[in-house]
């Protein structure tokens, strides 16, 4: 009879059937015809697996004779073809009974049935019973030394192999079986041995060599090293196909092609098994050659495409890994799903820093398919509903659903998946660890009842164990351990450094935090998305996505807190990770922010540059909409900067692709560079269209400086004050209004709309306080002035400038006051205290007076030193102030003339033109020519005079009568009579006051004197000069100073008429003069339409700036 292997977990009907052809023939008497009859008919209708029929024929012979043990025998292999263990039992038991030397096959089948039933023990001993009786069965020694593999019992199992060895030393199956013996024992040096024997004598075996255990099924089920009660089912679903050989007489009758067939299972067998040791050891290149060699000798072997796919990924090739693990899924249905789920995880962790080998650049790296890795997972999860497969599913739906712009529904399966594998994880909390950490025969193990401690010794042990299971490469040689995890992504991640406290991977894989970070950037949940980031880039180290994401929320989150230089930083970071074009422009938009807070020149340049580099790349490399928002940006950039030509090209260039699509926006910045470039009227037409469409307190406000700057004073005004009733409570609103007024001379208008801003909540606002003090100071109210300046100081001690113009402005008012003596040293100190440099503050708006705060340049303090020297009867003290205060003027003349860029700021003043320089050139001579005259050199003051009267320009009117009035009393006092005559006579027709006043007073006739030549339309005489005779004659004494109009050299104005006239003697007579100075030049506030650039920069570049997370992959 043929013999039979007990090799699998279960055996397949089929292979039953086979056997069912080989059993011994019949043994019945001729004179039992009709149970031989009956015999030959259950024996046909075993053949045609007619089962039912067969156990009927075979149940009515042993009706008619209990003890024919060919029937009950047949039986009994019917029941076992039918899986009914039982009543196969039974029969076999009662042929063993009746016969113990019947048939050795029966002891193999009844193991079959024990072993079914999960008694690999009675199994055994039946085996054993076999062999007491059959000592050279080498079936039976093969079957227990399985049987005792799968029992953890290596010893007995190797003891059995061994004797198959010594009786068969060439035999494969036995090399094969000595190999997993010493496995389990941990002596993986001797089981390569014995593999690659095993393979060696597969290869030389013949394919018509029919040894007793040539047919021997090579791919028998055997338990892994250390497999569980609940993962070896799994496991021999992995290494084998359920087979029974038939064995002995019926082998000869074999086909060749049968034998070849079985000699190729038995070499693939060899390689798989070497394959999974060098796997277990960690030796990846000898396991992929192994595997590989199995592909070559059998190119549908699904299993190990399936352990090839993932050796790849432990050597880091993922792509290659991709197609071997699709053909694993095809020729290999146990574990097709598992395999779909695998490749769908390869396919999503592709594109990321796990060290993929075939493509070494970042950017050459293959993208992620998130959705053929959902359709793989969708396929998969039909066919296996384990929870890792779920897990796996929730995030690859959750990598779709962002890449279609459901960030909710994405952040839904993330949250479900993370969940399941944290609580996964927490169920696996309480395994120790040395249950999960396979170790050699040799090595130590901690003990279970004690707690594991921070000691050197179980920190090294831990190690130890822990880089067994989880070195580098290493994988378990047990397909369901191999493939036992929470998320198939796990199975692709690169293991983490060890830690004491988390000896076991990251429940949650890297890819659902940076798909999370994803997600909450998209949905603008800044914290939120920074908080994933972290976890992201802790567990995908290296990664582009993660990082770049993970620098792009910090800069949002700093962008929020108003932190600009931080959100710039962290956002430089991220586009030097990926650099794309709507990264730059928001770090445009970054840059926007931060431009306007430049206090230095070379700060602002920098930021500027930068800003507009940003710009140029994103008009260049950006798509359409990204481009033309670059644009329109660039434009508003260049506005602020006052490139006004430029930035009105790029404003063209969008207007004609009809960006933006709110037009009126398009008109609001086109209006202001127009109002830039001084087009007022074009600017006035674009803002009205504008206001027509919606009306703004800005626009209001720009057409008002626009009419203004036209002189349209009425519609500037107007439009001003409807702003107002808009806004009137916006306090900026209200400076910018009270500079209109200020800049038109309506001071008492402009001193009330800045007072109540400062009741707006201005009053810490030494901007506002400084332009009251102009105010006043425009109107000659020089106390108001001074306290308004110290209630600026006292909001900024630190402003210099304030501190500068506040004494300069006492000094005044002390002259004012007649307090010279105080004055001189106030003025004295000034002119020996460097000009303090133009200020702005924090919170000052740009463009206001606290930046244009008139400062008292050094020619003007000389000057007002010198005439209170003069009221101090100090004239050589005096004459000395004025030639300084003229020659000073003209240095700073020729400095701003040259165009230096820190003196732009002086432009404003009246001295800084030829004319106005001309005028205070002038106005020094003759202060020079009272001082001549106080000194009594008459001779001087004359040249002087006369130095006046030759200059160039027309003087006015009055001033050539007051010079001509002096020559004339120069002319007196040196006795030149018929010189001061005429002196008088070109001073009485240019301004008669002075001279018919002075006259008048020393009892002369002023139409008995000389010819007074009337104004045009008023008759006109002559007469004879007068008779002076002596000296001293000319002018009549007077014992007091008269009361008459003071000689100055411009007609008096409501600043100077507050200062007293200094009586000047002329030998016996005295003069009321007043020496010239001017009121503190007050610069009027720009009314241009000149950009601001904190205003135009927020406005059209906003932090809202849409742009887009880096995707995975």
């Amino acid at each position: 009879m043929a013999e039979l292997d007990v090799v699998g977990e279960d055996l397949d009907t089929a292979t039953l059937l086979e056997f069912s052809k080989d059993l011994c023939p019949l043994q019945v008497d001729a004179h039992q015809g009709h149970l031989s009859d009956a015999l030959e008919w259950g024996r046909q209708d075993l053949q045609d697996s007619a089962l039912h029929d067969a156990v009927r024929n075979f149940s009515y012979v042993l009706q008619s004779d209990p003890c024919q043990l060919d029937a009950l025998f047949l039986r009994g292999f019917c029941y076992s073809v039918m899986h009914e263990n039982d009543r196969a039992l039974r029969d076999f038991s009662e042929v063993i009974a009746q016969n113990s030397a019947f048939n050795r096959d029966v002891y193999i089948l009844v193991a079959l049935c024990f072993k079914r039933k999960g008694d690999r023990v009675t199994a055994a001993r039946y085996l054993t019973r076999c062999l007491s009786k059959f000592p050279s069965f080498i079936k039976a020694l093969v079957t227990r030394g399985q049987l005792y593999l799968q029992m953890r019992k290596y010893d007995k199992a190797m003891l059995d192999f061994r004797t198959i060895l010594h009786r068969l030393p060439s035999e494969a199956a036995a090399h094969r079986g000595m190999g997993d013996a010493l496995r389990g024992l941990g002596d993986f040096r001797d089981a390569l041995r014995h593999y690659s024997k095993a393979i060696q004598c597969s290869l030389d075996a013949e394919p018509q060599d029919s040894s007793m255990l040539g047919s021997l099924d090579p791919t028998a089920s055997l338990p892994s090293i250390g497999e569980t009660a609940t993962t070896s089912v799994a496991y021999e679903l992995q290494l084998s196909r359920p087979a029974l050989a038939l064995l002995g007489e019926g082998t000869a009758q074999q086909s060749s092609s049968s034998r070849a067939k079985r000699q190729k299972a038995a070499v693939c067998e060899g390689y798989l098994r070497r394959a999974l040791l060098y796997l277990n050891m960690g030796d990846l290149e000898k396991a992929a050659a192994d595997l590989l060699e199995i592909l070559q000798a059998d190119s549908e072997h699904g299993l190990a495409m399936l352990w090839y796919g993932i050796t790849l990924i432990r050597l880091g090739r993922v792509v290659e890994a991709c197609v071997f693990l699709q053909s694993a899924s095809h020729h290999h249905e146990p574990t097709q799903h598992k395999s779909l789920a695998l490749h769908a995880a390869c396919l999503m962790v592709v594109g990321d820093g796990s060290g993929i080998s075939e493509t070494p650049q970042r950017d050459s790296r293959p993208s992620r398919d998130f959705q053929q890795a959902a359709h793989l997972l969708r396929k998969a999860s039909m066919g296996d509903h384990s929870k890792a497969i779920q897990r796996t599913r929730a995030v690859a739906e959750a990598a779709v659903a962002l890449q279609d712009g459901l960030a909710e529904k994405a952040l839904q399966h993330l949250d479900r998946a993370a969940r399941s594998l944290r609580e996964h994880a927490a169920d696996r909390a309480g395994e120790p660890v040395c249950t999960r950490v396979r170790t050699p025969r040799t090595a130590p193990v901690t003990p279970r009842d004690r707690p594991l401690q921070d000691t050197a010794e179980d920190r090294r042990l831990l190690y130890k164990q822990f880089a067994e299971s989880r070195r580098p490469g290493g994988v378990s040689d047990d397909l369901a351990r191999a493939l036992d995890c929470g998320c198939f992504l796990d199975l692709v991640k690169v293991s983490r450094p060890l830690d004491l406290a988390v000896l076991h991977d990251e429940p949650v894989h890297g890819l659902v935090f940076a798909l999370r970070t994803q997600a909450h950037l998209a949905l603008g949940r800044w914290e939120d998305a920074l908080h994933d980031s972290r976890d992201a880039m802790r567990l995908l180290p290296g990664e582009v996505a993660s990082t770049c994401n993970h620098h792009l929320a910090a800069a949002m989150v700093r962008s929020n807190k108003q932190d600009w230089e931080g959100a710039l930083t962290c956002l430089g970071k991220a586009v030097a990770v990926k650099s794309r074009p709507d990264l730059l422009l928001l770090r445009a938009s970054l840059l926007c922010r931060v431009l306007p807070s430049c206090s230095t020149g070379e700060r602002f340049e920098a930021v500027a540059d930068e800003l507009l580099r940003c710009l140029d790349l994103v008009v260049t490399d950006g798509d359409q909409q990204i481009r033309l928002r670059g644009r329109f940006m660039r434009a508003a950039v260049l506005l602020a900067l006052r490139r006004y030509e430029a930035s009105l090209i790029d404003v063209e260039v969008c207007a004609e692709e009809e960006f933006p699509a709110n037009a009126s926006d398009g008109h609001v910045l086109r209006a202001r560079i127009l109002a830039g470039m001084g087009r007022y009227a074009e600017a006035v037409k674009l803002v009205t269209d504008v206001l027509s469409a919606e009306e703004t307190v800005e626009m209001l406000m720009l057409r008002a400086r626009c009419l203004l700057m036209q002189g349209h004073m009425d519609g500037g005004c107007e439009d001003a004050r409807q702003s107002l009733t808009m806004a009137p409570n916006d306090a900026s609103l209200l400076v910018g209004v009270g500079e209109l007024y200020l800049s038109q001379g309506l001071s008492q208008q402009a001193l009330y709309t800045f007072k109540v801003a400062r009741k707006l909540g201005g009053d810490q606002n030494p901007a506002l306080w400084i332009l009251s003090g102009l105010s006043h100071l425009s109107q000659a109210s020089l106390q108001p002035c001074i306290d308004s300046l110290n209630a600026a100081i006292g909001q900024n001690p630190c402003h210099r400038e304030a501190f500068f113009v506040r004494d300069a402005v006492q000094g005044i008012r002390w002259a004012e006051q007649g307090q010279f003596e105080h004055a001189v040293k106030r003025f004295t100190k000034l002119l020996s205290t460097p000009l303090p440099a133009a200020q702005s503050g924090p919170g000052v708006p740009r463009g206001t007076t606290l930046i244009r705060l008139p400062m008292p340049q050094h020619f003007e303090l000389a000057l007002y030193r010198g005439a209170c020297q003069m009221y101090l009867d100090r004239p050589d003290l005096a004459l000395k102030d004025f030639i300084l205060a003229r020659e000073l003027c003209e240095a700073l003349f020729l400095d701003v003339s040259s165009g230096a860029g820190a003196l732009e700021h002086l432009e404003e003043l009246p001295e800084m033109t030829e004319a106005g320089q001309a005028h205070f050139s002038d106005c020094m001579r003759y202060n020079c020519c009272l001082a001549y005259i106080m000194q009594g050199e008459f001779v001087s003051a004359l040249q002087a005079a006369r130095q006046v009267l030759a200059s160039e320009r027309s003087l006015p009117t009055y001033s050539c009568s007051q010079i001509w009035f002096l020559c004339g009393l120069c002319h007196l006092a040196l006795e030149s009579f018929e010189e001061a005559w005429e002196a008088f006579k070109q001073s009485y027709a240019k301004d008669p006051d002075s001279v018919d006043d002075f006259l008048r007073r020393h009892n002369h006739d002023l139409g008995s004197t000389f010819t007074y030549r009337a104004p045009p339309g008023k008759p006109t005489t002559r007469t004879r000069p007068p008779k002076l005779s002596a000296r001293g004659q000319g002018l009549a004494q007077v014992k007091s100073p008269p009361v008459q109009l003071p000689v100055s050299f411009v007609k008096p104005s409501p600043f100077c008429e507050q200062f007293p006239g200094k009586a000047i003697k002329v030998q016996d007579a005295w003069l009321i003069a007043q020496p010239w100075f001017r009121q503190p030049f007050v610069p009027k506030p720009s009314i241009a339409p000149a950009p601001d650039p904190s205003v135009v920069l927020a406005a059209f570049s906003p932090l809202t700036t849409p742009f887009s997370p880096e995707p995975q992959g």
